[in-house]
């Protein structure tokens, strides 16, 4: 979790975001997307859980917006629910809705009849 530039004569600690996993490195590497590190003098970096992704040098990792769902660790972007599905909390791991106009009969999606299709 640390490093030393060439004119230094201390090692210093890397920032969240960054991490070192070798000794004698002149500089820290970036998290990778899919990964993070919260804390100063990284030594790893660690994978999101499932329901979240975040980018390159992330100190942190961001839930699913309601709509798209993430069921991979160490995710690097989520999925947009396929039609008719959808999510309705952040941090999904599965598409566990119906669109509006859509509803599950426990065999497939229906799309509701509205008074004007009818018509």
């Amino acid at each position: 979790g640390t490093f030393s530039s060439t004119a230094a004569s201390e090692c210093e600690f890397c920032e969240p975001g960054e991490y070192q996993d070798e000794d004698g490195q002149a500089e820290c590497k970036l998290v990778q997307a899919g990964y993070f590190t919260n804390s100063t003098g990284a030594t790893e970096q660690w994978p999101c859980p499932v329901g979240t992704f975040s980018v390159t040098a992330s100190t942190a990792c961001e839930p699913c917006d309601p709509g798209d769902f993430n069921n991979d660790e160490a995710a690097s972007e989520c999925s947009r629910c396929p039609i008719p599905t959808t999510t309705v909390r952040p941090g999904s791991t599965f598409c566990d809705s119906c669109q509006k106009t859509y509803y599950w009969d426990s065999v497939y999606f229906e799309k509701h009849q509205t008074e004007l299709e009818e018509a």
